[in-house]
């Protein structure tokens, strides 16, 4: 039987030559983080090959365009996947620091894990961006972090629960998501309109 966690993928960047490791692991996924992009920000115009899959890739840091160019053109030839990045004006949030002794975040020294929770998610000890990845999952768009804020941090938010969310598995009401953020963390979360890097995921023409 196999062994292994499932779905698992990711960038590690503690070494001199990063590497990245995915294992049984679905394109949907692998491609984000391979292309280190929002999966918010990757729009599939082709219905991509179902299965998972194992990626391994390292490269020394100056040669990681030439890295994602290869994987491109793998998946070019092995899926009949074309991977394009385009600019694109979308609705996003943009993510700003709006009080420095918000209760429910903390700088910590170490990961430890966390996740999601009904009503919110708990983290211990994570990059920003992890945490924006959650806020994504909750208010179903792309945010753009402008926070500045480096290190590893702990954070803790809940948020006021819709009937509807209560009753089935349906996004949040993000005027609760966004009210709980700014209060729990003190991040500022404001919609706009921006033009942005995104992936464009085709059939490649014959």
């Amino acid at each position: 039987p196999d062994r292994g966690a499932f779905g698992r993928r990711g960038w590690d960047w503690s070494k001199s030559f990063p590497d990245f490791e995915a294992g049984k692991a679905s394109l949907e996924d692998v491609i984000p983080e391979f292309f280190d992009i929002s999966p918010k920000l990757v729009f599939a115009k082709t219905k991509l090959p179902e299965g998972l899959y194992d990626v391994s890739a390292i490269a020394p840091p100056d040669k990681m365009p030439e890295l994602k160019r290869q994987f491109a053109e793998k998946l070019k030839a092995t899926f009949g996947i074309e991977v394009q990045t385009k600019k694109q004006n979308l609705k996003v949030y943009v993510m700003t620091v709006c009080s420095t002794n918000a209760p429910g975040i903390k700088q910590v020294q170490r990961g430890r894990g966390g996740g999601q929770r009904p009503g919110g998610f708990y983290l211990n000890g994570t990059k920003m961006d992890v945490i924006v990845s959650f806020m994504e999952l909750s208010l179903d768009k792309p945010i753009i972090n402008e926070t500045g804020l480096a290190g590893l941090w702990s954070v803790d938010v809940k948020w006021q629960m819709s009937k509807s969310e209560l009753n089935s598995d349906s996004n949040p009401d993000p005027d609760k998501v966004i009210k709980a953020v700014r209060e729990q963390l003190g991040l500022e979360l404001t919609s706009t309109n921006r033009t942005v890097d995104v992936l464009e995921i085709t059939k490649t023409r014959n």
